[in-house]
């Protein structure tokens, strides 16, 4: 709800956003649904692409978790021809308490 009264009060201005994947899934948001809103209003500028577990901005390697939202979201970039820029970061140092062990056959 804030993102939109955000959106819609910037509406009239020359303002553009970044749009960040990670945050948007850390926010427990869906980055097509919000990377298409800003679509829509002529504020999409950018986009930073990476990955996370959604409970921290872990800061990982695009489509190592969520994969069918990563596909959602360059799908819905495709189908409304965005040609912004655009970059990825990744952190080689990930906070690793937050993830399950790894299953290990035999054990």
């Amino acid at each position: 709800m804030l993102f939109r009264a955000s959106l819609n009060h910037a509406a009239g201005t020359t303002s553009a956003w970044l749009m960040d994947f990670g945050h948007s899934l850390f926010g427990g948001e869906s980055p097509a649904a919000a990377a298409q809103l800003l679509i829509d209003h002529g504020k999409l500028w950018a986009m930073d692409v990476n990955d996370n577990l959604r409970g921290w901005d872990d800061d990982l390697v695009v489509g190592t978790v969520h994969m069918t939202e990563i596909f959602e979201f360059f799908y819905t970039l495709k189908v409304n021809s965005w040609e912004g820029s655009g970059s990825s970061t990744s952190s080689p140092s990930v906070r690793t308490a937050s993830m399950p062990p790894v299953p290990r056959s035999g054990s």
